[in-house]
């Protein structure tokens, strides 16, 4: 790959802070060599080049100030996708830009599931990767200067999350928030599988957030150990702030089961609130509500993602979305809003 002299351009946030750190994950060394002298042109950042994904890996465990990841996808032994997951468990205010050295059709879409920051596809100039990386490192950093968080929103089926909080999550994503769904089944039990998967990922992507597949077996979720590590890693792996999960006061075995055992695993996280399902019992009682009233239409229009249920399942028809956003609203200035119960909140 071919590229011109490097160019006297500061990378954004240069003045405002230490100088950027990129590491740059490719073992191509002409290629490499071109993203090097591209980025660090004039000296306005610093590079950590590797050359394989657990070279990078390592380098993200043990490195708390890099500004931006730049890896290729074809590594001799894990692809891209794989650096950028690592990434978001060890680093999840890092963003990372993923260079395709091929025509591979399927990765914008892979980018996208995986909540790439940006996608290039070779060949690639260098006004366009010292472009791009700026404005990555500039969007890091204002992130961890606002002090953005991670969710982590807990369901037991394919839309339970949603309907709850689709709302909150979208605002938290407008703050700069990362936001992860543990989705504990694909909920076979009621619809098509690979159809209730795909209107997840779909609604995933629509919000903003990252999904994660639990894969236990719908209609047959208990609080038993086994459930309480699949939370337990996630906890683990992003560390959370906020925990969003199904009240306990429900009428639907899964979504107790995924309380209790989101409560054991969430013992250190600061804040875990209890969310409303249509199956929520007369027992639930909220007391933090928030105000949705600027993404009513887009929570209604992630519900609709999902058609197998849309269909067939009443509590999910518009005119209820809103009516239940309403109804809660009399504990909150009458406005458009979503119920929550504080099982535990720790305020500064």
């Amino acid at each position: 790959m071919l590229f011109p002299p490097p160019l006297e351009m500061p990378l954004a946030g240069d003045s405002a802070g230490p100088r950027p750190i990129v590491l740059l994950v490719d073992d191509d060394l002409p290629s490499a060599e071109g993203y090097l002298n591209a980025i660090s042109a004039g000296g306005a950042a610093d590079l950590i080049h590797v050359r394989t994904g657990h070279d990078a890996v390592e380098q993200l465990n043990r490195h708390g100030g890099i500004d931006c990841v730049v890896a290729a996808i074809e590594l001799p032994d894990m692809d891209g996708f794989e650096v950028l997951r690592a990434a978001r468990i060890l680093r999840p205010l890092t963003p990372v830009l993923l260079i395709s050295g091929r025509p591979d059709p399927s990765h914008p879409s892979l980018a996208i599931r995986e909540g790439a920051d940006d996608l290039l596809i070779a060949p690639v100039t260098a006004d366009t990767l010292r472009e791009h990386t700026a404005a990555l490192i500039a969007k890091g950093r204002a992130a961890k200067a606002v002090g953005a968080h991670t969710v982590l929103a807990v369901g037991a089926h394919p839309d339970d999350v949603e309907i709850g909080v689709a709302g909150t999550l979208l605002r938290h994503v407008a703050a700069g928030d990362r936001v992860i769904h543990l989705m504990m089944t694909d909920g076979e039990v009621g619809g098509h599988q690979n159809a209730r998967v795909e209107e997840a990922e779909r609604a995933a992507e629509s919000i903003g957030m990252t999904l994660i597949r639990a894969h236990l077996p719908d209609a047959f979720v208990s609080d038993a150990r086994e459930t309480v590590q699949v939370v337990e890693r996630a906890v683990s792996e992003y560390a959370p702030s906020v925990v969003y999960v199904h009240s306990p006061r429900d009428g639907h075995h899964d979504h107790r089961a995924s309380y209790h055992a989101t409560a054991s695993a969430s013992r250190g996280v600061s804040t875990l609130y209890g969310y409303q399902s249509p199956s929520s019992t007369t027992d639930f009682r909220p007391n933090r509500f928030i105000d949705i009233g600027e993404y009513i239409d887009a929570k209604i229009a992630v519900i609709k993602i999902y058609r197998s249920q849309t269909a067939t399942r009443l509590y999910l028809a518009e005119d209820m979305i809103r009516a239940t956003a309403r109804y809660w609203g009399r504990h909150a200035a009458h406005r458009l809003v979503e119920p929550l119960e504080v099982v535990w909140q720790l305020t500064a």
